[in-house]
């Protein structure tokens, strides 16, 4: 599942840390250039991780256009 935003591309995805699962969001430019993000905290199922790496992407996206 890929999100198009502010002609950036974001791809989600969690990842099984033993019993929980951790978020990441890989961001990648209209030149190419691609970042992977790891977000911090633990989500007890696939999907909390899933809405927590589509948000923060978003928010990275914004922040290093903005801050």
């Amino acid at each position: 599942m890929v999100f198009s935003y502010r002609d950036m591309m974001v791809t989600p995805a969690a990842v099984r840390q033993g019993n929980a699962f951790a978020a990441t969001a890989r961001i990648q430019d209209l030149n190419g250039l691609e970042r992977s993000v790891r977000l911090p905290g633990e989500f007890a199922n696939v999907e909390e991780a899933i809405r927590f790496a589509i948000a923060a992407g978003f928010e990275y996206i914004d922040c290093d256009r903005g801050c």
